[in-house]
């Protein structure tokens, strides 16, 4: 008895190295279905939102280009996650996006005024919000981490928001230490700064800190907080895209 066509494809992706501007398809799964899909086709996760991608073929392989980007930060994929697409017959993927703690995420933006975003993430609160120069710096925010996306202010300082800074008890803190990817340890100094609600700034020790781990413009830090070692921060990062460094513009 002959099997029947599959009317829903799928595959699944782990969200690792560098994915921050494309993203590659499985061989296989073009091979069998490029048919089914267009070099526009749409993305469409559980929430109802959508962003139209391209399809380009490179060396034989199949990449997803424009428009992911803007999919990566606004479902704010990490290292780690875990991503289902699911191919139905108008050319758009349904797409289902796991945490690192095996959960599907779930992302519900709310606006509130202006400059404030409340997102809600498997029911954890973080916020989104402008910084002082209006710039969207892309931030999400729990109890024992923070996510910072880096722009062009941050070359020589990086903020962290009051509450979580009182939530880890650094506040009154001068001196931190942040472990990076590799385990190496940077120390840097703390200040705090009493404008817009109030903030701890990393100052001295930060340049150090974003050349040696070659930090650029839309580069994530997650930064999080283990209770059992002291004052120390560990920084996770994720290198979205290599061609902006931060370093002062001419003026």
């Amino acid at each position: 008895m002959a099997s029947q066509p599959n009317s829903r494809p799928s595959f699944f992706k782990v969200i690792i190295g560098d994915f921050g501007t494309k993203l590659q398809l499985p061989p296989f799964f073009v091979k069998t279905y490029k048919e089914r899909f267009i070099e526009n086709p749409v993305l469409k996760t559980t929430c109802g939102k959508s962003w139209v991608v391209s399809m380009e073929k490179t060396n034989e392989k199949y990449w997803f280009t424009t428009g992911w980007p803007e999919f990566v930060e606004a479902n704010k994929l990490l290292v780690g996650d875990f991503c289902v697409f699911w191919l139905n017959g108008d050319s758009t993927f349904e797409v289902s996006v796991y945490g690192r703690n095996c959960c599907e995420k779930q992302l519900d933006v709310i606006e509130i005024g202006r400059k404030k975003t409340v997102v809600s993430v498997n029911n954890s609160p973080t916020i989104s919000e402008e910084d002082e120069e209006g710039d969207d710096v892309g931030e999400a925010m729990t109890t024992l981490s923070y996510e910072r996306i880096l722009n062009k202010y941050n070359i020589s300082f990086c903020s962290l928001p009051v509450r979580f800074a009182k939530g880890i008890g650094i506040v009154r803190e001068k001196k931190m230490v942040l472990r990076d990817p590799e385990e190496r340890l940077w120390p840097v100094k703390l200040v705090v700064r009493h404008t817009s609600g109030g903030r701890v700034d990393i100052m001295h020790g930060w340049s150090d800190f974003r050349l040696g781990n070659k930090l650029a413009i839309g580069d994530t830090c997650f930064f999080k907080f283990i209770p059992s070692a002291h004052n120390v921060l560990h920084v996770q990062i994720c290198h979205r895209d290599r061609g902006k460094s931060l370093k002062p513009e001419k003026i």
